[in-house]
């Protein structure tokens, strides 16, 4: 079991890279609910809310934790992409999100509601670039962990030939 030290260490980090995430913006209170809804696959213009609803929305709803969030992720192979604002008169607007980058749907929607970025401490960078080191050690990690497991899963087949 990792020691409870190694735990605090890493979420940590992992907070401090939620506090300097490309979703990291106010936004105003009459904002009820963010509803995304887009294609499981990536095909036909999809990449871009995976990528959103990936790398944002967690720095949106940290920042804006009364905002209710809610993805619908359909088997559809392509399909429609969009992003529907409930506001707190009951007011609905809804953003066709196709085709466009995580940066331009973040755009959008701080365009629309005048978002309010949050400011950036110099220690929360550096903290969050720790956890990108480390999220990158991981995955090489593991990819090395498989090849080992590929490699003892094909000698032991040698062996029974």
């Amino acid at each position: 079991m990792v020691s409870v030290i190694q735990r605090v260490k890493k979420l940590r980090l992992r907070l401090a890279y939620l506090r300097v995430s490309p979703g990291a913006v106010t936004l105003p209170s009459t904002i009820k609910k963010i509803s995304l809804e887009f294609a499981r696959r990536n095909a036909g213009g999809h990449m871009g809310p995976r990528k959103f609803w990936r790398d944002y929305l967690p720095g949106i709803k940290f920042y804006n934790p009364d905002v209710e969030l809610s993805v619908n992720r359909p088997e559809l192979v392509g399909g429609k992409a969009e992003m529907t604002v409930e506001t707190a008169n009951g007011e609905k607007k809804t953003f066709n999100i196709l085709n466009k980058t995580q940066q331009d749907i973040m755009a959008e929607l701080t365009k629309a509601y005048s978002a309010t970025p949050i400011p950036v401490s110099e220690e929360d960078k550096q903290l969050a670039q720790q956890y990108l080191q480390w999220k990158i050690d991981e995955e090489r990690k593991e990819v090395e962990r498989e090849a080992r497991k590929a490699k003892r899963k094909a000698d032991r087949a040698e062996g029974l030939l």
